[in-house]
């Protein structure tokens, strides 16, 4: 037997009937979270009780529209729950996404108690992505379940009398602490650890160093028996910072040798160099030679990407001291960089460029990492996975960036860099290794206990290469090669070019190779033929009579009998000119010098 009607829309139901639209709009809500009619039959369904309406400081003057609440009290539980949800969701600065929504649910069941709540935030969060699950549960549980516990009980809440006040003054009388709040909270209390840890550490080094100075003061010291504290060296300042590149030849001029590229014609104005802006992504092996030598060069600004601290196992290789074993790599680098050269401007990052937010950042930086807060002159790679490589790559293709790539190979005995200019040339992702054209994720290729091999030398010639090749584009000079290989075992280098592949899998490249082909089609070819202006043979008079015959004339060779009294078998290469007619053809000095010759003759 059904219950009697109440209000206008109320539909009764009996137990059984109830339960069966109770479990039928569960499934259909679940399933189809879009269908907001079973989503309310479903609450309404399984309301029970208010136990806490007595808690309430409103009255249910309005009644509403729904249809399978036998209960005046349970009706005005379910309004007021709907009225309240929008609100929770802005108290708690929660999204109306599938992530915001779950947390909100999970929040109302823990304050209020309804089946609906607690079964929409258990079936809600097993319907999310992996990697929104895992943030749930490592995340907004905990903080959801602390507020809960500790807010005052929102339904209780008169917020329809708060409009006009702001929301941060709301979440204060509610005694709600947003997420990103508690998060900030937390990182400072960390930083303020960290910071006083520091501060120990400082105080610590600065006691023993005192103790190290009274030491060396002290009469038992070796080689001070007198106490002498004279002899306590002073730290040499370093220089200033210079302010215009000189080719002065002196010892204090650390560009003298740098500009001597000006003075011999090979580079036409080397002061540019501090004007331009690299980054360096990854600063390992490769990475961090680039970075010197780039400082050496007096680059003008250099940003260093990496997220992997120096360890005592990267000993092996340049640039490193294992005093810094430790330290992130970029601050290490950084601090190392400063020293060698401080007209160099240093920007650092140490993060994974691969995640989605430092991936951002990433392409922000490239954008807008240059001195005047413009595009930067050139992107190097020298990271040492795939996955980082094709996030340089991705990068680079959507902000139509030049960059060069490099890498040395796991025997440490080949390496190579690459030249890529989006369009133009192919990209990382136009002839990808086999890895990366597979899809495999290369951690699972790694194994315990097995290293790659690592060499100093391949690394120093692959990072020498890299950045002669950045200095010849930077400064436009010599020629910049596309692609550059190296095999240590056979000291060979390949020179290659590799055109982009129309079929690359990255839309922006393809984007880029239409670009570039509608420039290549606009542009004007100018062809300037000139004919070769034959110029007319000058013989010049000579005191010896030498003349120039025409090759084109035919040579007349004489065939008559051998009447000068030459030997047998031998013969003129030219016929004599006949005696009877050499006076008359010769010049005054070359008849001097016949008539002379004759004499000689005649008297052997």
């Amino acid at each position: 037997m059904s219950a009697p009607k109440l209000y206008a829309s109320h539909v009764p139901l009996a137990p059984l009937s109830r339960l069966f639209l109770g479990i039928g709009s569960a499934v259909t809500a679940i399933t189809d979270p879009r269908r907001g009619d079973m989503v309310a039959a479903m609450g309404e369904t399984t309301a029970i009780g208010p136990v806490f309406l007595e808690r309430l400081n409103t009255s249910p003057d309005a009644r509403p529209a729904v249809k399978y609440i036998n209960d005046l009290d349970h009706l005005y539980v379910m309004q007021r729950y709907r009225e309240t949800h929008d609100f929770t969701h802005i108290a708690l600065e929660q999204k109306t996404n599938m992530l915001g929504e779950v947390t909100v649910k999970y929040f109302e069941g823990i304050q209020y108690g309804l089946p609906m709540c607690v079964s929409g935030g258990i079936f809600g969060g097993a319907r999310l992505l992996k990697k929104h699950r895992q943030e749930l549960i490592d995340k907004y549980l905990p903080w959801v379940v602390e507020q809960a516990n500790n807010a005052r009980f929102f339904m209780a809440f008169d917020w329809e009398n708060h409009f006009e006040k702001q929301l941060s003054e709301v979440q204060k009388e509610l005694n709600v602490v947003p997420l990103k709040a508690r998060m900030k909270k937390q990182q400072d209390e960390l930083t303020g650890f960290a910071e006083n840890i520091d501060d120990l550490a400082n105080r610590l080094k600065n006691a023993l160093n005192k103790l190290e100075e009274r030491k060396a003061d002290s009469p038992e010291a070796p080689g001070n028996q007198l106490g002498n504290s004279q002899l306590e060296k002073q730290p040499t300042p370093y220089r200033e910072k210079i302010g215009k590149l000189s080719g002065e030849v002196v010892d204090s001029n650390p560009y003298s040798r740098l500009m001597a590229l000006q003075r011999m014609g090979i580079v036409q104005d080397y002061e540019k160099i501090r004007e331009k802006t690299v980054a360096v992504v990854g600063v390992g092996g490769v990475g961090s030679v680039v970075a010197e030598m780039l400082t050496r060069c007096g680059i003008g600004k250099l940003i260093l990407f990496d997220y992997d601290k120096v360890e005592i196992a990267n000993m092996n290789r340049l640039f490193y001291q294992p005093n810094q074993a430790g330290l992130s790599k970029v601050e290490a680098a950084r601090d190392t960089l400063i020293h060698v050269n401080p007209d160099v401007e240093i920007e650092v990052h140490n993060f994974n460029i691969t995640t989605v937010d430092n991936f951002d950042t990433f392409v922000q930086r490239i954008r807008q990492g240059s001195l005047t807060n413009s595009r930067v002159d050139l992107v190097l790679s020298c990271v040492d996975n795939f996955e980082a490589r094709m996030a340089v790559n991705m990068a680079c293709n959507e902000e139509n960036q030049i960059w060069m790539e490099s890498g040395v190979s796991e025997n440490a005995v080949s390496g190579h860099i690459q030249y890529i200019e989006p369009g133009k040339t192919a990209c990382f992702a136009c002839v990808p290794p086999l890895v990366v054209a597979s899809n495999i994720d290369e951690r699972t290729l790694k194994r315990d206990g097995v290293c790659a091999a690592s060499l100093p030398t391949t690394m120093a010639v692959v990072a020498g290469f890299l950045v002669m090749n950045t200095l010849k584009y930077l400064l436009n000079f010599g020629e910049v090669s596309h692609y550059v290989g190296y095999n240590a075992l056979a000291d060979f280098f390949p020179r290659e070019s590799i055109k982009p592949n129309p079929f690359c899998d990255d839309n922006h490249c393809l984007i880029r190779q239409k670009e570039y082909e509608a420039r290549k089609a606009s542009e004007i070819i100018d062809l300037e033929i000139q004919e070769p202006e034959e110029e007319a043979v000058v013989h010049e008079e000579n005191e010896w009579g030498i003349e120039l015959v025409d090759e084109s004339e035919p040579v007349l060779s004489s065939e008559s009998p051998n009447n000068s009294g030459m030997a047998e078998g031998l013969k003129f290469a030219y016929e004599p000119a006949k005696k009877d007619n050499l006076s008359g053809d010769l010049s005054p000095a070359q008849a001097a010098t016949h008539d002379l010759m004759q004499s000689i003759k005649d008297k052997l």
